[in-house]
């Protein structure tokens, strides 16, 4: 079902962190395409102005006016792409569904308690949810309505725990809910 609690309450060394490190590195790579192409529209725009100011020095006028625009429109680039990282990340963490954490944020907040039990010795709980014949209702009152409920769900699930409890999506009709203490 979710291996990875498994492995992570059982107490070994160093709670799997390497192994989570590597792979949230690996996704984040995913969007570096997207970054790096808004990096080097950025780089394009400031070379644009160092070759059209020297091409205008005979009108400081236009070489001004064309040093302000290319300036604006750089700035514009970057708060984009300021724009773009912070949603991606925030993003990247989310069930897009449910607003809930996602599997990647999970494992942190395992590997957070674990190294939390290590410390302290204190116990953690982690339940597994998985909603029996879910498919069911997919098939019989379609995609919509599934959605429905399982957001439905992530409302009531966040209501009945505590604000310092995780309730994770994992799955298309599994939750996690971890506690830390």
């Amino acid at each position: 079902m979710y291996p990875r609690v498994r492995s992570a309450n059982c107490g070994a060394p160093g709670g799997g962190g390497p192994r989570r490190q590597g792979r949230a590195i690996f996704r984040a790579r995913r969007h570096l395409g997207g970054t790096f192409a808004w990096g080097v529209s950025l780089a394009a725009l400031v070379l644009a102005g160092g070759v059209v100011v020297p091409m205008s020095q005979n009108d400081p006028d236009r070489a001004l006016v064309t040093l302000a625009a290319v300036a604006f429109v750089a700035s514009g680039a970057g708060v984009i792409l300021n724009w773009r990282i912070a949603h991606a990340r925030a993003h990247a963490l989310r069930d897009p569904l449910t607003g809930l954490p996602n599997r990647m944020l999970l494992d942190d907040r395992i590997g957070q308690a674990v190294a939390r039990t290590r410390r302290t010795h204190e116990p953690f709980a982690v339940i597994v949810v998985d909603l029996d014949n879910f498919k069911d209702v997919n098939d019989v009152r379609g995609h919509g309505a599934g959605d429905q409920v399982l957001r439905a769900l992530a409302r009531r699930f966040q209501a009945a725990v505590r604000t310092t409890d995780t309730v994770a999506r994992i799955g298309g009709d599994e939750f996690v809910v971890l506690s830390p203490d």
